[in-house]
């Protein structure tokens, strides 16, 4: 039972990306509402894609160590986080409390039902 936890938060880890919305992003990839859009010089956009659970929240920290490389708003779109937990819920605070510290304003935007309502319970 216990292997097959650990197998489970393996796969769902290996689904979940955490990625700059970059201008190839949005020149390459499938038809999306950022597509013709003009992204402001202050703005730098990341995406979650996939479940934001314990096993994945690493990814946000990783993808997001060096604070220099982004503008003075951070858009996070969430449209594509399927599930979140507390321990994403944990990770966001920190990634928010690390760009208030450095100057920079988070901006959490998109987030399906179930991320939304547990983002509304945490913040309440």
């Amino acid at each position: 039972m216990a292997l097959a936890a650990l197998l489970y938060i393996y796969r769902v880890a290996e689904t979940t990306t955490v990625q700059a919305v970059t201008p190839e992003y949005l020149e390459d990839g499938q038809a999306h509402i950022l597509q013709d859009k003009e992204i402001p010089a202050n703005v730098t956009i990341l995406r979650i894609h996939g479940p934001f659970l314990f096993g994945t929240t690493e990814k946000l920290a990783d993808a997001t160590r060096n604070l220099n490389e982004f503008r003075d708003i951070v858009i996070l779109r969430l449209r594509n986080m399927t599930a979140l937990d507390a321990t994403g819920i944990h990770a966001l605070e920190q990634f928010s409390d690390r760009l208030h510290k450095a100057g920079k304003t988070l901006l959490l935007c998109g987030a399906r039902d179930q991320p939304s309502q547990l983002l509304s319970r945490s913040t309440s």
